[in-house]
């Protein structure tokens, strides 16, 4: 536990809490539902322990959620990203998804417009852009992403690899589940697009 408040939280010592949404130390992900068949949890797509969860497909894309743990206003969430596929661009987004209601009523927050932007977006099910901000990630590189999401719909997403940071704002939803996505912009049966997620955590 300590080493993974040190990592992840960016904390230690006693008397800190942290909450595991998901570490896929399980091997599987037969809580989620949606394109199950499009995600895999896998030891290859690791950033610590045993596993991560794997995004590797060729046509469009895809996206899982569960319902709980909920994931609520007034709290931060982190989570571990990686855009293995070369050339990055290929990957039109590596999302987290949060305040999930179900597969086309949520908010997401990660890697978008060919993986070179921070964005934060709303999907009801239609899709309005809440935040972005242009970055530039290193294919095959881990990131931890950190969403605060404050209490009246306020919205700040930043990473580890810059000072850029998202901000949006939007009180939809107050609560929901949470869950990943990811989407190939160059859709064929060659081009396949790799993203790895690993410890989506609540410090």
């Amino acid at each position: 536990m300590a080493d993974l408040l040190t990592r992840f939280a960016g904390v230690s010592g006693a008397g800190v809490s942290l909450v595991v949404l998901d570490d896929f130390e399980d091997g599987n992900i037969t809580e989620y539902s949606g394109d199950t068949d499009r995600f895999q949890a896998l030891a290859v797509a690791a950033y610590e322990g045993a596993y991560g969860l794997r995004y590797n497909y060729a046509d469009s894309g895809g996206g899982i959620y569960r319902l709980t743990p909920a994931v609520s206003q007034g709290n931060t969430y982190k989570w571990w990203l990686k855009v293995y596929n070369d050339p990055i661009d290929w990957c039109e987004h590596a999302l987290f998804r949060f305040g999930v209601q179900d597969g086309t009523h949520y908010y997401a927050a990660g890697f978008d417009v060919d993986c070179t932007t921070l964005r934060l977006l709303k999907l009801d099910p239609g899709l309005t852009v809440l935040g972005s901000v242009a970055i530039a990630p290193v294919r095959d590189t881990w990131y931890q992403l950190t969403l605060a999401w404050a209490a009246g719909g306020g919205m700040t997403l930043s990473w580890s690899g810059g000072a850029q940071q998202a901000t949006g704002s939007d009180n939809t939803y107050a609560t929901g589940g949470f869950g990943f996505e990811g989407w190939n912009d160059t859709p064929s049966t060659s081009d396949y697009v790799v993203v790895y997620w690993d410890y989506a955590i609540k410090p």
